[in-house]
């Protein structure tokens, strides 16, 4: 996947990006944890919320191997800012950026939904 390809504009909420520093000082995450979130928001589908992209992909746009990506991704979730999910329709595994940290909340009713659906994701983790 071209980076390039998803180029959107997506929001992020002070206060929420502020208790991911929080738990970066607490030492619940790592500095490498955040490049991989970075990473993830410049993937994401700014319609849907979801990141359709391998690890291995994002491994290559930032420079890790696809083993660190993957610890990174599991101590964001353990932080809930990220969730993970397969799609039952492609099968494909995809990732969700929590709705609280970045998105649009101009659209309550998406918005909305994009809650429940991470959620969702996050209680079968």
């Amino acid at each position: 996947m071209d980076f390039a390809e998803t180029e959107s504009f997506i929001m992020i909420f002070h206060n929420d990006l502020r208790g991911a520093l929080e738990a970066l000082k607490a030492k619940q995450l790592q500095p490498a944890d955040f490049a991989v979130l970075m990473a993830v928001m410049s993937a994401i589908n700014h319609k849907t919320g979801m990141v359709e992209v391998t690890l291995t992909e994002l491994g290559r746009a930032i420079g890790m191997p696809q083993w660190r990506v993957s610890v990174s991704i599991k101590r964001l979730r353990l932080q809930q800012l990220v969730a993970t999910g397969y799609d039952s329709a492609s099968g494909k595994r995809f990732l969700m950026v929590n709705p609280y940290l970045c998105g649009r909340r101009d659209d309550t009713k998406r918005f909305g939904l994009r809650w429940a659906r991470f959620k969702e994701l996050m209680s079968s983790d």
